[in-house]
């Protein structure tokens, strides 16, 4: 049985957080040249809070109701519309949906742990108590 390009949506939906990945190396440039203290430094953090919670955050909830709305019929019933989901799921090959899965569950997880780091990186440097003034 082919499963080539079978929930293809999720593998490219958690590659948008990868975005993320250009204000997490420009704060290691910052660092490797000893540049924490500065304006910048501090400016990067608020990015990259600002990147995560635009790119990660979010990306677990809205690819599941995605998947859901969009696999499903034009029913207005959520159960009736986890149903379908759940029937379409099931005629997935058995490798493809379990893959699936871990997937999902495995960085949606991660992408939620990673945006509790960035927001405590941002409160141990104070940044959270005076973002108003930049």
């Amino acid at each position: 049985m082919m499963i080539y390009r079978q929930a293809a949506f999720f593998p490219v939906a958690f590659m948008i957080p990868e975005l993320t990945v250009i204000t997490s190396n420009w704060l290691w440039v910052l660092q490797r040249f000893h540049l924490t203290e500065s304006k910048w430094y501090q400016k990067a953090l608020v990015a990259r809070a600002v990147a995560f919670t635009l790119f990660r955050t979010f990306i677990f909830p809205v690819s599941i109701i995605y998947a859901i709305n969009r696999e499903s019929s034009n029913s207005a019933y959520w159960l009736k519309k986890l149903q379908d989901f759940k029937r379409k799921a099931s005629k997935l090959p058995k490798l493809v949906l379990y893959f699936s899965i871990i997937n999902v569950l495995t960085f949606g997880a991660l992408n939620t742990w990673w945006s509790v780091l960035v927001y405590r990186s941002l409160y141990k440097k104070r940044i959270i108590k005076s973002l108003h003034h930049i």
